[in-house]
C-alpha cells in the first residue's frame, strides 16, 4: 500500500478550529519555555550543590552527596509523578487544593527537571573542582582569602572553562528530556506530536517534523556553548573536550 505524503495538511484546521501547523508551534514554545527556565534553575542549584560537595566539611559533602544520589537515581518520569501528584497531598487540603486547581503543569515541569538535571550538573562541577591543582587552593589562602572567596574567584572559574563540554552534553539533554513533561499535561513538542498523529494520518510527516524541531534545538544550544567555550578558553588551561582529543 502506498503511503499517501501531505505536507500541506499543516496548513489545514482541524475539527477543533485549530490549524495543525500552529500547534507544533505552540508545542515548541512550551519545549523552549521549559527546556531554559529548568536549565537556569539547574545551572544554579548544581553549581551550589557540586561546591559543597567538594567542601571540606563532612556535614556539608554529606548533604550534596545524598541530594545528587537521590535526584540522578530516580527516573524523570517518576519525579515529575511525585512532585504532580504526590506532593501536593502532604501540603495542607487548602493549599494542596489550590496547587491542584491554580498552578500549571508547566511549573511541576521545570521543578522536577531542573532538580533532575542539577544532580547531573553538580557531578560535573564537582569532578571540574577535584580536577584542580592543589596548589590553586593554597595560592588563595596565601593571599589571604577566606574560602568562599576562594571559589568565587579560582576554583568556581577555573572549573566552569573545564566542563563546558560537559554542560553542553547536559543542556542538550534537558532539552530531549523536557518531552517527558508531557506525561503531566505539559503541552510541549511530544505532546502535540501524539495529539496529531492521533488526529490525523500524517504520521510520517507529523514525525519528520517533530525529529528536525529536536535536531534544531539542540543544534543551536551547541553552537551557542561552543562559541562561549571558545571565549573562555585560556591558553594552557586543558578543557575536557582537548583532553579527549589527546
Amino acid at each position: 500500500m502506498q503511503y499517501n505524503w501531505d505536507w500541506l495538511f499543516f496548513l489545514k484546521e482541524g475539527y477543533d478550529g485549530h490549524i495543525y501547523g500552529n500547534l507544533i508551534l505552540v508545542g515548541l514554545g512550551y519545549t523552549i519555555a521549559v527546556a531554559t527556565s529548568s536549565f537556569a534553575l539547574a545551572f544554579v542549584l548544581g553549581t551550589a550543590v557540586g561546591v559543597m560537595a567538594t567542601i571540606r566539611n563532612k556535614f556539608v559533602s554529606l548533604i550534596a552527596i545524598f541530594y545528587i544520589n537521590i535526584f540522578r537515581n530516580i527516573p524523570l518520569l517518576v519525579q515529575l509523578f511525585l512532585w504532580f501528584f504526590v506532593v501536593p497531598e502532604f501540603l495542607s487540603p487548602d493549599t494542596g487544593d489550590w496547587l491542584k486547581q491554580n498552578v500549571s503543569p508547566i511549573f511541576f515541569g521545570i521543578i522536577g527537571l531542573s532538580f533532575f538535571t542539577s544532580s547531573r550538573l553538580a557531578v560535573q562541577i564537582k569532578a571540574g573542582i577535584d580536577s584542580l591543582p592543589e596548589g590553586m587552593r593554597n595560592a588563595g589562602r596565601a593571599l589571604g582569602m577566606k574560602r568562599f572567596q576562594i571559589y568565587k574567584y579560582i576554583l568556581l572559574p577555573a572549573a566552569l572553562r573545564m566542563i563546558i563540554p560537559s554542560i553542553t552534553s547536559e543542556a542538550m539533554n534537558n532539552i530531549k528530556n523536557s518531552s517527558v513533561t508531557y506525561a503531566i499535561g505539559v503541552t510541549e513538542i511530544y505532546f502535540q506530536y501524539k495529539q496529531l498523529i492521533e488526529k490525523t494520518s500524517q504520521i510520517v510527516e507529523i514525525t519528520c517534523i517533530v525529529t528536525g524541531l529536536y535536531f534544531l534545538l539542540n543544534f543551536v544550544t551547541f553552537l551557542v556553548l561552543q562559541s562561549i567555550e571558545k571565549k573562555l578558553t585560556i591558553p594552557g588551561l586543558i578543557s575536557h573536550s582537548n583532553e579527549d582529543q589527546l
